[in-house]
């Protein structure tokens, strides 16, 4: 297969959630919420560096996700474990590309960023994957985390209901959230 973008030699990011119902990755989950609280409190997201055309034998610039409040950070899992809590680590995780991950308590964000003398070595993406839980499962508010421009939506949904969620960003700055 193959695909077309309008990207030259750079790179861009992007946030996922899993569905564990569909089993899918999605940037708007509509997380069931029954009598007042959350069925499920923990998810997982997905970040991907994606470098584009020539973008390699370089090093790549940082991106950093600040979780927002409301979510509790438990680990970083691997692919095959985006359904379980059972292998989740606070150790720095090693990606492709020479990258690497790395979560900060103090600021309660997760860094993705070249490792120290290396560059990029092909345009495959790098993911890592973070497993969180939500803080107050009874709180309705809406979660919106993004990682460099990038982001992933949590939108409480009771039964019957399908939420609308539109992703509000400054005019002048894409990367503002609004």
């Amino acid at each position: 297969s193959s695909s077309v973008t309008t990207y030259g030699d750079e790179a861009e990011v992007e946030k996922d959630i899993y569905n564990s119902t569909n089993e899918t990755w999605v940037t708007s989950l509509s997380a069931d919420y029954a009598d007042g609280t959350l069925t499920d409190t923990t998810y997982v997201y997905r970040l991907s560096f994606i470098p584009h055309g020539s973008y390699t034998q370089v090093a790549a610039r940082s991106v950093t996700d600040t979780l927002p409040d409301g979510l509790k950070f438990v680990g970083l899992v691997s692919a095959s474990d985006v359904t379980s809590e059972s292998n989740a680590t606070l150790a720095d995780q090693y990606l492709s590309n020479n990258l690497i991950a790395s979560y900060d308590a103090d600021s309660n964000t997760i860094t993705v960023a070249q490792r120290d003398g290396t560059v990029l070595q092909s345009t495959n993406p790098s993911y890592v994957y973070l497993l969180v839980r939500v803080a107050d499962p009874t709180s309705p508010d809406i979660i919106e985390n993004t990682f460099g421009n990038a982001s992933a939506t949590i939108v409480s949904a009771a039964d019957g209901e399908y939420p609308l969620t539109i992703a509000k960003k400054d005019a002048e700055n894409s990367n503002t959230v609004i």
